[in-house]
Order: structure tokens, then sequence, then C-alpha cells
């Protein structure tokens, strides 16, 4: 059976660059971060919903926020 591990990742839309007027817009930032993500493995499962909680294990979750949930095949 398989065995997978699972990380939450904060989707954050801001963009720093040293070229001015060089932003691109917000469905490229997240476009790069998934793209990024897969390039390390990592697959999309799910985003977690605009909650409010205290404490997870990715630290104290922004209500406002959108957070995605990626799985991968843990190495054994």
């Amino acid at each position: 059976m398989a065995q997978w591990e699972y990380e939450i990742r904060k989707i954050d839309p801001t963009w720093e660059t040293d070229s001015p007027g060089a932003v691109p817009d917000t469905a490229e930032i997240v476009e790069s971060f998934f793209n990024g993500m897969g390039e390390m493995e990592w697959e999309f499962v799910g985003f977690l919903p605009h909650i409010s909680l205290a404490k997870s294990s990715v630290g104290p979750l922004e209500p406002s926020a959108y957070y995605a949930i990626f799985k991968k095949l843990k190495e054994e």
C-alpha cells in the first residue's frame, strides 16, 4: 500500500522582482507556484477552506489566505 506525505502551503500572490514594472498578474504567480511544486514531485489535492485556527502544523493560519494541500509518495 502506498505511503503518502502531505504538505500544506500558503499561496502568496505577491511577487518580488528587481525589475521595476515587471510584475506578472496573480494568475501567473499562482501558476508558477503550482509548477514549482510539481517540479518537486508534489501533487495538488485540494484547498483548505477559509477557516480561523489558532495553531496548525504550518503555524497560525490566516483566515483570509488560501492554503493548498499537496501530497507525494513517501520515500523509503
